[in-house]
Formats: structure tokens, C-alpha cells, sequence
């Protein structure tokens, strides 16, 4: 990722997923406070194309993950989760604080 996390600051993600059982149709794409990052350590590519469903079941996770493999403790506080079809609809700044889309 092109952007670095700020430790004890509120940092905005929002994640595009394209899902499909196909490796070439699936992609994933990240921005970081309002920036589109860039993938795969490639400065021109802003989707990391995968499979993005292994089975028919899927469901969402949220959260830390595999606290054994880490020698730190890492605290997530989540706010304003949602999901949405595009971008606008899912950036945080485009809701006022009543959680109402400004647009």
C-alpha cells in the first residue's frame, strides 16, 4: 500500500471487492483517507485481480485477525461500517453525522 497508517488516528478505509469464482474477474481495490492505493507493489495498478469467492457461502469479517502471529497487541474500533455499490456510497465524508447522504 502507498499510504502509511498514523498510529492513534482515525484512518478511513473503504474497499471496492468485485466478487466471482474467477481468477481474472475478481479484483479488489483499496483507498486510504480518500487516496486510491496503489497494489502489488506496482505503481500503475489500483485493482488486485483474484478469485474473491472460494465456495457458495460468503460472509463478511471485520476485525484483527491471527493475534498469535504478532508480538503486539493491535486494538480496531470501527465506525460507520457499511456497504454499498459504489465509492461515493460508501465513503464516510458523503454522510452527515446523522448518518443521511448528503447527495
Amino acid at each position: 500500500m502507498s499510504a502509511p497508517m498514523k498510529e492513534n488516528a482515525w484512518t478511513t478505509i473503504v474497499l471496492g471487492i468485485n466478487f466471482s469464482k474467477s481468477a481474472t474477474k475478481g479484483y479488489a481495490e483499496v483507498w486510504i483517507n480518500g487516496v486510491k492505493q496503489d497494489l502489488l507493489n506496482d505503481n500503475a495498478q489500483k485493482q488486485a485481480a483474484h478469485r474473491t469467492i472460494d465456495t457458495g457461502v460468503m460472509y463478511f469479517k471485520w476485525g484483527a485477525y491471527n493475534e498469535t502471529a504478532r508480538p503486539f497487541n493491535i486494538s480496531v474500533f470501527m465506525d460507520e461500517m457499511r456497504v454499498a455499490l459504489t465509492y461515493d456510497g460508501a465513503n464516510p465524508d458523503n454522510y452527515t453525522k446523522d448518518g443521511k447522504y448528503k447527495y
